[in-house]
C-alpha cells in the first residue's frame, strides 16, 4: 500500500499515467490522489540512491544550464506559479454563515 506523504491515509488509484516527455527518461509514471486530503504522489516511488537516474546529467532546477537564472517568459511563468501558491497557502477556509470579529475595525 502507498500511503499519502502529507497525511498518511491510503492513497487513491493512479489518474494520470504517461511516460518522461521531457527528459526521455524510460518508464512510465503515474500520480495517484489522496482521497483524504487532495496531495498527489508520483507511482512508482523512487527510493533515495535511484533519484539521480531520473534526472540528465544537465537538469538544473531553477535556472539555465550554464547556471545563469531564468529569463523572460520562463521566469515570469515561474513567478506566477510561486505567487499562485502563496495565494492558495494564504487563502483563509470557507466560514459558515453568521457573525465574525474583525479585530481593529469601527463598527
Amino acid at each position: 500500500m502507498n500511503a499519502c506523504g502529507c497525511c498518511g491515509a491510503a492513497l487513491g488509484t493512479v489518474g494520470i499515467e504517461s511516460p518522461d516527455r521531457l527528459h526521455g527518461v524510460p518508464g512510465s509514471y503515474g500520480v495517484a490522489e489522496c482521497g483524504s486530503c487532495g496531495s498527489g504522489r508520483t507511482l512508482p516511488m523512487a527510493r533515495e540512491e535511484e533519484l539521480a537516474a531520473f534526472y540528465p546529467s544537465a537538469y538544473v532546477p531553477h535556472g539555465d544550464a550554464d547556471g545563469s537564472r531564468l529569463a523572460g517568459a520562463a521566469a515570469l511563468g515561474s513567478r506566477a506559479i510561486r505567487a499562485w501558491q502563496a495565494s492558495r497557502m494564504l487563502a483563509s477556509p470557507a466560514l459558515a454563515a453568521g457573525r465574525s470579529l474583525r479585530p481593529g475595525r469601527a463598527l
